[in-house]
């Protein structure tokens, strides 16, 4: 029987391995090439009965060499199989038609119909039977062949077996792998969602050239970049860095150690503003290729609101500290005040001692007004606040400022209709006012113009967290600018802080800012400075809004020369040297003055029902029990008698003890006798 020579022509190494062992074992004598010109030269060399040929390969492909087969008369009758599982199209089917091809198989055909294509080409019967002869097997070669069947059978199986088992864990791996990569997709799913809807700024680039591969919508909004502005760039080519030594850094870390945490920075924005960042950076593989994963968080908020913290607990312990030394400083001056004035009225003929004492009294008048500026500051003075409208109180003070700051300043009022109320003390808002025109006219020395301006302002969340400590919430705004000098950063930072000015030594005690400062946060409000240099100076203060209507407001006229008194008068004071002091100066106007024992004394000697007094004249704060409540059991003893509180502590303190009585009299120490006995008869002759 003859040997059929097939050519095989195939650039898969599979399908080329697949075709030599199936025709092989099948009988054929096969030979097998990688494209369509090395398929030409064997058959130059050695004529196939049978060529099967891809028809797409490299150097020469299946159509080609049909071509070259037909017209050559001595290949030209050899039969060609295409087989191919890619390729259909009208070329094709020419070739068949013309009957250049026999037949075409597509990728992967089953063993049987390729072998059945192949006896086809061959002009074999296909599926034919060859004649069995019984007398050409004895019974002995029978047996031996049933023996190799049932060889070939168990070989089968057992083959049978271990392809099962091949298949079996074929199809575990396939399933190991398909599962393994529809789990890889999702986590480069998850990664992706991740990376682009993160809210702060990530940025992937090549870790060789710095180029940007990939950036999130979180970095270009921060930074105000279209994305094909960023990608296929470097971080050197958009201007990101502020500085490149910190680039050269950051890199050198990250060679070092393979990943970057809490690197702090300045980069510029698109459009060259510099905002303070701190960059996390971890090295990853795509592709192969070493690439830099970077989150670039801007914190230039986040650390302006630890700057505006800093300044407002340095700001609140130096007002713990000038509030306590003011206190102190207070109980001495009014000794010193009360004992010069009380010495001074009673001296005759030495006018030169006289002038002394007189010298004296001026002096602790001015040192009580410095520790007054330091308790505003402190936000320890005691106010009397009232329902006012700040429109009110800027027309009666802009009346005062035209002598104050001169004709070569023009001043400029704008006030908003249908301003909002404010509980505040007017007199306390007034000063806030002319201390910050006062600023202004030092800034503009050479003249300009002041303005000063109401408006209601309602700030929201956003507003407030870039102004701690400041609440949400609706606000009556004060606003004073003026057109002169300007201050730097390093200035504004200490504006308000006591004793600091940047005036020449005796023009000023540097308490104007400071006591202003100290009466807005008392009051509720905040205040904030805009400046810069040459540009002028803004300063904004914001008070709370209410909804409280104001009240007309009640004047008690007091005599202008306080007359002599007869009336009863209890003192309750901690303070020896403060007691003698009062008790004398109003003994010496003809009261009858009882000073209480400290403590549980002074209970016991309200018992005393012979007492009769007409005025209770208490400090606020003393020990074992203080002067609110010491009025209270006067009051349920006397029901009549009047009282006056006084103290040097703060309205904060004395709030701590349970607050003073509405339209309560108070006298803030330090006193002078006069200022007592004005204010003792005033009570007494008030209603």
């Amino acid at each position: 029987m003859k040997k059929y020579k097939i050519l095989v022509a195939e650039d898969d190494p599979r399908s080329r391995e697949y075709l030599e062992y199936l025709l092989g074992q099948t009988g054929y004598e096969v030979e097998a090439v990688e494209n369509g010109a090395l398929a030409l030269e064997r058959v130059k060399k050695a004529r196939p009965d049978l060529i099967i040929s891809d028809i797409l390969m490299p150097v020469m492909d299946g159509f080609a060499l049909v071509q070259k087969l037909r017209t050559d008369s001595s290949t030209a009758s050899i039969p060609v199989i295409f087989y191919s599982a890619t390729y259909e199209g009208a070329n094709l089917e020419a070739l068949r038609s013309q009957g250049d091809i026999t037949q075409q198989l597509h990728k992967p055909a089953p063993p049987n119909e390729l072998l059945d294509a192949v006896k086809h080409a061959l002009k074999l019967q296909v599926g034919k039977k060859e004649t069995f002869d019984p007398s050409l097997f004895t019974e002995e070669h029978i047996r031996a062949l049933s023996a190799k069947v049932v060889e070939k059978v168990q070989e089968l199986t057992a083959m049978n077996a271990e392809l099962e088992e091949a298949k079996v864990r074929l199809e575990a791996e396939v399933w190991a792998r398909t599962e393994s990569e529809q789990e890889l997709r999702k986590t480069e799913q998850r990664f992706l969602i991740a990376f682009r809807s993160s809210p702060v700024p990530n940025t992937i680039s090549t870790r060789r050239e710095g180029r940007y591969l990939d950036v999130n919508d979180s970095f270009l909004r921060t930074f105000g970049y279209t994305r094909e502005e960023v990608l296929g760039h470097s971080a050197i080519e958009i201007g990101f860095w502020a500085d490149l030594a910190d680039r050269e850094q950051l890199l050198a870390e990250l060679e070092t150690s393979g990943s970057v945490k809490n690197f702090r920075t300045t980069i510029f924005t698109k459009d060259r503003k510099p905002r303070k960042v701190m960059i996390f950076v971890e090295t990853i593989d795509l592709d192969g290729e070493a690439c830099v994963l970077a989150v670039t968080q801007d914190v230039t908020e986040n650390l302006q609101l630890e700057e505006q913290l800093r300044r407002a607990q340095k700001m609140e312990a130096i007002g713990l500290l000038a509030g306590g030394i003011a206190h102190d400083f207070n109980n001495l001056l009014g000794v010193m005040m009360g004992n010069a004035e009380l010495v001074a009225e009673r001296m005759t003929g030495d006018e030169k001692i006289k002038k002394r004492m007189e010298e004296i009294k001026t002096a602790s008048q001015r040192a009580a007004a410095l520790t007054s500026q330091l308790l505003a500051f402190s936000r320890q003075q005691v106010l009397s606040p009232q329902v006012i409208n700040l429109n009110d109180v800027v027309r009666e003070t802009v009346r005062m400022l035209e002598r104050l700051i001169g004709e070569d300043i023009k001043v400029n009022v704008q006030f908003h209709d249908g301003l909002w109320n404010i509980t505040a003390d007017s007199g306390q808002i007034q000063q806030v006012i002319l201390n910050l025109a006062v600023n202004a006219r030092d800034a503009m020395p050479k003249g300009g113009r002041l303005s000063i301006e109401t408006e209601n302002v309602s700030l929201d969340a956003s507003y407030a967290r870039t102004h701690l400590p400041l609440e949400p919430g609706e606000y009556v705004m004060l606003r004073v600018s003026d057109t002169g000098t300007g201050m730097d950063s390093e200035t504004q930072s200490r504006i308000f802080e006591p004793f600091f000015t940047t005036k020449e030594t005796g023009k000023g005690t540097g308490l104007g800012l400071a006591t202003s400062y100290g009466i807005v946060k008392q009051s509720g409000g905040y205040i904030w400075v805009y400046s810069e240099i040459n540009e002028g100076t803004t300063f904004k203060v914001y008070l709370p809004r209410t909804e409280k209507a104001q009240q007309a407001s009640k004047k008690v006229h007091a005599p202008e020369q306080a007359s002599l008194g007869g009336e009863t008068i209890l003192v309750a004071e901690d303070q020896k040297q403060y007691m003698d002091v009062i008790v004398d100066a109003l003994t010496e106007r003809g009261y009858k003055v009882i000073a209480l024992p400290i403590g549980s004394g002074a209970l016991d000697a309200l018992q005393n029902k012979s007492l009769a007094p007409d005025l209770l004249l208490s400090d606020v704060i003393m020990p074992e029990i203080n002067g609110v409540e010491l009025a209270a059991k006067a009051r349920s003893s006397f029901p009549k008698i009047k009282v006056i509180y006084m103290s040097g502590y703060t309205s904060d303190v004395i709030d701590r003890t349970g607050g003073l009585e509405s339209n309560s009299a108070f006298l803030q120490k330090p006193f002078s006798p006069r200022q007592l006995t004005k204010k003792v008869r005033e009570v007494l002759d008030g209603a």
